[in-house]
Order: structure tokens, then C-alpha cells, then sequence
């Protein structure tokens, strides 16, 4: 029974250890080329009728029929350079009942020298010229169907011209592999690599480098790993991954579980919220408050354009959802302590609260003890901060900008922008082409 073997697995390590007769099959350019690549090739099949009986460089030619004849095991490398020629001939050869292990010489990485004949590149009238980009991705799952997704609708918007396949495609100027554990390289190769978890990953992506011109890790960890393992620095880059830029920061929900009293009793400070809240971005902090006479503070504070949640009135089995609910527990009064204050450290709300009375003898430190609105306001202040630093720790890392930074390395390996172009963003971000160039310069 005819089997395949794989782009990975080196035909010459194949054949140095374990070796059987090596048939060839067509006679033509490729193999006149290329036959010298091979150990000792027992003879060459060819369906052309005149050529059988004949000498190609000292090999005998026969008929394909001649195969059946063969009951022991042996290896047909097949020589052409086209893929659809390589899939007739190899249901061909299944035909025949035989054992064989079948290869394609320009799809196995002993003979990764073949590929550097099909490199394209574009030295002048970049304006004028356009390519081409094939995503070759086999998954019909989530995650890297969306990677091959967004991609295909980037680069649409960028005036290129895009298919998505599961294999590569020889009428492409760039295949670009998303996840290339299925990589049949073809031209311009680049590989989306993800993890490598394993020894037998590592040995594998070492090969497809000897053909791929970009391996694009997602993380410079991964890439400074890959470099310690001896992959050239030259043949990697990142690119950190996009969001969809859909998911807004988290509201901290602020809970106060107080009345109000009348205007002339101010030991809780109700007023002073407007203070607190002044310049807080409304966008960060929702209210959960319990307890009468809020009304008019509530008033402003929607004006603002805080989310806020009301129970005039206690509620003990609504008082405990909402504790189990706040991120922060708020009390501004002067008055011994709020009993709130306890059920917060029972949930494990932060603390935002007057550092007196028993608030002092919990043992645990208040998150934010303040005694001025100036304080409260800075507590505030400085949660905000916080999670907008989380939320703009990515803000630039979207679908475009990442499709753009693959524009770039495709452009540099098609030679299509000088290095003073593909410079100009150079402050703006570190991964891209610059996590390539950088180390390129440093050789």
C-alpha cells in the first residue's frame, strides 16, 4: 500500500536509515535538475511512450505499468513542480497494489534549496504594484478561524487582494500559515506560530524555517525562547495578538448602606459624594446604595452620568446580595464606625472608608483610609487610574494594527519598502518588523 510522507520527515534521514531502491517518477526539467539530489535512483517512470528503454544521465526510463511488478518495499519520489500533477500521479501509483512510501521532491525538506528559486520580490514601482495573500488555515473552530477571519476583512480594507484556503496556493504573491502545523510550503511562506510545548514541535518548526521566510511568534517570550533554541534571529519576529476591542472596563460598584439625616446632623457627609465624585470619569463606577433620604444626591449624581441602583428602605435579604455584589464598601461619616463596614470585610469588598472608631480594630488594613473629600476623591482617583491602565495596556492592540504589522514583514520580505519606510512607525511599537529588523542589524 502506497503511503505519503511528509513535508518534515527529511527523506535523505528517511532513506540513511532505512534504505530500499528509489524509483523516480517523470522525466522531465525537475528531475534533468534535481536527480543529482538523490542517492542511487534505480530508474526514472515516465508516461511518455518514447522515452521508455531510454537513458536520462546514465538512469534506465520505464513505463509506470512497471511498478506493479515490485513486491518488496521502495521509495518513489516524484518530480514535478506542481502539486495537482504530484496528487494524479500518486492515486496513480495507489492503483497499484504496491508498497511505497511517495514524495513530492519540491514538498519534503531534504530539498529545502528548491524553494529559494520561487522567491518573489518587488525592488521597484511599489505604488503601482499590488499582491496577493493567501491565509491558509484548516480550522473550523473558534480562535484561529477568527485570526484567519479579521485578517481576510483587514486586509480587504487595505486594498488587497485575499483568499482564505485550507492549502497553499501557487497563484499568491504571500501564504501566510495561520498555526502552521499543517505548513506545505509553496512561496513566501510565513508561519503564525503559537506554542511550541514539546521537543517534537520544536524539531519540526526548525525544519519549516529552512523554507518559511517568517516564523511570527505571538509573544516576544516566545520568540527570545525559539532564538536560545537555535533558530536564527533573522527568521523570527512577533506580533502580539488583537482584541475586538468590544469589551468595555468594568464598572467598580461602589456600595453605601446608610440613611440620610437632616441637613443640620452631618456626621455621615452624605453631601460630600458630590464633592468625591467631581472629575471621576462616570465611565469606571456604578452606585449600589441602600438607605432613605438619598434622593437628591442620587439626582446629581446621574446627572453626571453615574449608573446608580436604589433601595430607600432596608431590605435584609436585598442588603445581603448587594454586599456580595460591591467591589468597594464607601463611608464618609465621623460617628464610631458603619456596621456596613463589617459585612464588607465578610464579602471582601475593598474599604474605602473614615480611619476611626471600630473600622480600626479589624484586622485588616482599610484599602483607602480617608478623613477629607480630597482623600476620597484621590481613592477614587487613583481605582480609575488603575483599571484604565489595564484597559489601555491594550487599546492598540487591534484587529487593523495587527494586520498591519503583517503588511510590513510581508512587505519587507517582498522587498517591496526600503528600510527608511519600514522604519517610520518605529516609535510607536516594538513587535512587527522591528522585533526582526533590530536583531537583523545586530548580526
Amino acid at each position: 500500500m502506497a503511503g505519503l510522507v511528509r513535508y518534515e520527515d527529511d527523506f535523505l534521514e528517511l532513506y540513511e536509515k532505512n534504505p530500499k531502491k528509489i524509483i523516480a517518477y517523470c522525466a522531465g526539467k525537475c528531475f534533468e535538475n534535481n536527480y543529482n539530489k538523490l542517492p542511487r535512483i534505480e530508474c526514472v517512470c515516465d508516461k511518455n511512450t518514447k522515452l521508455t528503454g531510454c537513458r536520462i544521465n546514465g538512469i534506465r526510463v520505464c513505463a509506470p505499468e512497471e511498478l506493479s511488478g515490485y513486491d518488496e518495499e521502495i521509495y518513489i519520489v516524484v518530480f514535478t513542480y506542481s502539486s495537482d500533477v504530484f496528487w494524479e500521479i500518486y492515486e496513480q501509483i495507489c492503483g497499484y497494489g504496491i508498497s511505497a512510501q511517495v514524495l513530492c521532491i519540491q514538498d519534503n525538506i531534504a530539498f529545502a534549496d528548491l524553494y529559494t528559486g520561487k522567491i518573489k520580490s518587488y525592488k521597484k514601482n511599489y505604488f503601482a504594484e499590488s499582491y496577493t495573500v493567501n491565509l491558509v488555515c484548516g480550522d473550523k473552530g473558534w480562535i484561529l478561524r477568527k485570526f484567519a477571519d479579521r485578517m481576510e476583512q483587514g486586509l480587504k480594507e487595505k486594498g488587497i487582494r485575499v483568499f482564505v484556503s485550507e492549502n497553499t496556493r501557487q497563484d499568491v504573491d504571500i501564504n501566510h500559515h495561520i498555526q502552521g502545523g499543517y505548513y506545505r510550503p509553496y512561496c513566501n511562506d510565513t508561519l503564525m506560530i503559537t506554542h511550541l510545548d514539546d521537543c517534537k514541535k520544536l524539531a519540526v518548526l526548525k525544519k519549516q524555517l529552512k523554507t518559511a521566510r517568517m516564523g511570527i511568534c505571538m509573544s516576544r517570550e516566545t520568540l527570545e525562547t525559539l532564538k536560545t533554541c537555535g533558530i536564527p534571529a533573522w527568521k523570527l519576529c512577533y506580533i502580539n495578538p488583537a482584541h475586538d476591542a468590544v469589551i468595555k472596563p468594568k464598572k467598580y460598584t461602589i456600595g453605601i448602606t446608610h440613611r440620610c439625616y437632616d441637613t443640620y446632623d452631618v456626621r455621615k457627609r452624605a453631601d460630600a459624594l458630590i464633592d468625591i465624585v467631581e472629575d471621576i470619569d462616570s465611565n469606571y463606577f456604578r452606585f449600589l446604595i441602600m438607605g432613605s433620604g438619598w434622593e437628591s444626591v442620587i439626582g446629581k449624581l446621574r446627572e453626571r452620568g453615574f449608573e446608580v441602583q436604589y433601595y430607600d428602605s432596608f431590605d435584609y435579604d436585598v442588603y445581603v446580595e448587594m454586599m456580595q455584589d460591591i467591589d468597594y464598601f464607601l463611608y464618609t461619616g465621623f460617628d464610631e464606625g458603619s456596621m456596613g463596614y463589617l459585612d464588607a470585610l465578610a464579602a471582601g469588598a475593598g474599604t474605602i472608608v473614615t480611619p476611626q472608631g471600630f473600622h480600626l480594630d479589624a484586622d485588616c488594613d482599610i484599602d483607602y483610609p480617608c478623613r477629607t473629600v480630597g482623600q476620597f476623591r484621590q481613592a477614587f482617583m487613583d481605582l480609575q487610574k488603575k483599571r484604565k491602565r489595564k484597559a489601555d495596556s491594550v487599546r492598540e492592540w487591534t484587529w487593523q494594527n495587527y494586520v498591519d504589522k503583517h503588511i510590513e514583514i510581508w512587505d519587507y520580505i517582498l522587498m517591496r519598502k526600503d528600510l527608511g519606510q519600514l522604519f517610520q512607525n518605529q516609535l510607536r511599537y516594538q513587535d512587527g518588523i522591528y522585533s526582526t529588523l533590530v536583531e537583523h542589524n545586530k548580526v
